[in-house]
């Protein structure tokens, strides 16, 4: 503990001294700092929730190519990971898996980090950024040295925005005890 100086500690009583006996009035301009707080962070905005999300998809992301490789990206390790267990379906199905495994892992993550009122902010806006998380990684993807062909993007589109928006909200209604 910090030993604090009388003239520290008597400033300090009597500051509590004028609060205690300020009877429950609030100055407003400490009224308007703390509705203004509370409003902000009852209402999140879009930005916030995407850098967010975002920031959750990298890192899960980046671990998910421990596992299964992406457009020729990982496994980290080599190996042929759980793309040997998809490939059983075919090149087309293992293509919409792979995209499904990349983004909805992140998004299930997503939707038990983000705060109810960000997840909130999310299903008012549809999980727009759902596609531009998953064009991102594609990107990211590319420029890390992955090769596609268009019918394999396409698939692997379809996947990591249907399992984006599906294990995000079925994250959120879990959480949330409905949907969200």
């Amino acid at each position: 503990m910090i030993p604090r100086k009388p003239d520290s500690e008597k400033k300090w009583m009597v500051d509590f001294s004028a609060f205690v006996g300020a009877s429950g009035a609030v100055s407003q301009k400490v009224s308007m700092v703390i509705r203004n707080q509370v409003r902000s962070d009852l209402n999140p905005t879009l930005r916030h929730v995407f850098a967010k999300s975002l920031t959750i998809h990298a890192l899960v992301a980046t671990l998910s190519l421990l596992a299964c490789p992406q457009f020729g990206v990982g496994p980290l390790g080599g190996g042929m990971g759980l793309m040997r267990a998809y490939m059983v379906f075919g090149q087309s199905w293992c293509a919409i898996f792979c995209g499904a495994t990349f983004l909805g892992l992140s998004s299930l993550l997503t939707a038990f980090l983000l705060r109810p009122e960000e997840i909130r902010r999310a299903n008012r806006y549809g999980y727009a950024y759902i596609p531009a998380i998953a064009t991102l990684s594609f990107v990211a993807l590319m420029l890390g040295g992955g090769t596609t062909d268009l019918l394999s993007f396409i698939l692997w589109s379809v996947g990591a925005l249907l399992a984006g928006w599906g294990f995000l909200r079925l994250g959120a209604t879990v959480r949330l005890g409905r949907l969200a």
